[in-house]
């Protein structure tokens, strides 16, 4: 062991010295590459980060509602005899849509009709009378008190025959209860009677919903709301299509809990397309604002991080870590991360690395 331990001291010992023979006589090992520590230098397209004007939209979420609904029901009781229409279907104004059993509103219909013919028979036989007193008074054959009584007796006629006719006017208006008719155009969204089953004054029968217009409804927060007004655009997106609509009502009170305030906005709907219930996005324009964009196309994606290659005085290029805002068209928002004046590339190569030497294509 002891051996061995010093030849191993022997050969590092021939080594050194022959090491510091060689630097003593001036000799060198293999030169460095050198270009290997300059940057390559790569084209491309340089900007300026600078402010833009930009739009401030807020967005809010809700649903669509029918511009107009109804629920037509009838003021007699009754059983229901039939039912015109299904879930679904499109109904006009003034369709029958349900009628009520009304055999005992008609047996009353006729009994008024019957006593105004009785009422007109008399009031006939009462003017008749009437005349022929007044004839006779006046070649002094009857007295006067034959004349007013006549006279009496033709106003009580005409009067009784008065209450007749208003007897058939409410018979017949009890029997137009037993038809139910729809008040407005739209489509049938609920039925709510089933043939046989009773119907009761007051009672909805059915559901009519008009979606020739649809109305939507969002609730904003009290710093958005105090920059909207009736009449002013926005856009809604109901099944990924982008719709104009105006807003027809901003609500003065606000949910105390909540602190919004509900915005109702009208999208037209000739075809019928949209339908009750969607989900809808609503987006104001509530000013403008300064803001710092760069090209989608600027951005660079490394995992979960995203940055920009900006170029520092002597124009190499470093990758800097930035947090983006929302995108717009073909921009983005940067909201820390860059300057404004710094330099940027517009659409970075792969080739692109950190302390890459750029040459300015524009």
């Amino acid at each position: 062991m002891t051996i061995n331990r010093k030849r191993n001291l022997s050969a590092r010992a021939v080594v050194t010295a022959v090491a510091l023979i060689a630097v003593a006589c001036g000799e060198a090992g293999p030169e460095p590459d050198a270009g290997a520590d300059q940057a390559v230098t790569i084209a491309a397209t340089v900007a300026v980060a600078e402010l833009a004007e930009v739009e401030v939209v807020a967005s809010a979420s809700g649903s669509t509602e029918a511009w107009r609904r109804s629920s037509p029901g009838t003021k007699i009781m009754g059983r229901v005899r039939e039912i015109s229409v299904r879930e679904g279907d499109h109904v006009t104004g003034d369709q029958v849509v349900v009628q009520i059993e009304s055999a005992d509103l008609e047996a009353a219909l006729a009994q008024a009709r019957a006593a105004l013919v009785m009422a007109e028979a008399t009031l006939e036989n009462a003017a008749t009378h009437h005349e022929r007193m007044r004839a006779l008074h006046a070649q002094q054959s009857v007295t006067d008190k034959s004349l007013e009584d006549a006279s009496a007796a033709h106003r009580v006629a005409a009067a009784s025959a008065e209450v007749m006719r208003a007897n058939i006017q409410a018979a017949e208006v009890a029997v137009s209860y037993a038809i139910v008719r729809t008040p407005i155009a739209g489509w049938v969204t609920s039925k709510l009677i089933e043939v046989g089953d009773m119907a009761a004054p007051g009672q909805a029968l059915l559901v009519v919903a008009d979606l020739s217009r649809v109305k939507v409804k969002v609730d904003v927060p009290e710093s958005v709301v105090v920059e909207l007004s009736r009449g002013q655009t926005a856009e809604v997106t109901v099944m990924g299509t982008v719709r104009p609509a105006t807003i027809e009502r901003v609500r003065r009170s606000g949910d105390v809990a909540t602190r919004t305030f509900a915005v109702e906005m009208v999208l037209e709907n000739p075809d019928g397309t949209l339908k009750e219930g969607m989900f809808a996005r609503a987006a104001f324009d509530t000013g403008k604002r300064s803001a710092l964009l760069v090209p989608l196309t600027a951005v660079v994606e490394r995992g979960q991080l995203v940055g920009v290659f900006v170029l520092d005085e002597d124009g190499r290029a470093g990758l800097r870590w930035v947090r983006l805002g929302t995108p717009r068209q073909d921009d983005v928002e940067v909201l820390s991360g860059l300057q404004p004046g710094e330099r940027y590339l517009v659409a970075p190569t792969s080739a692109v690395h950190d302390g890459a030497h750029i040459e300015t294509t524009r």
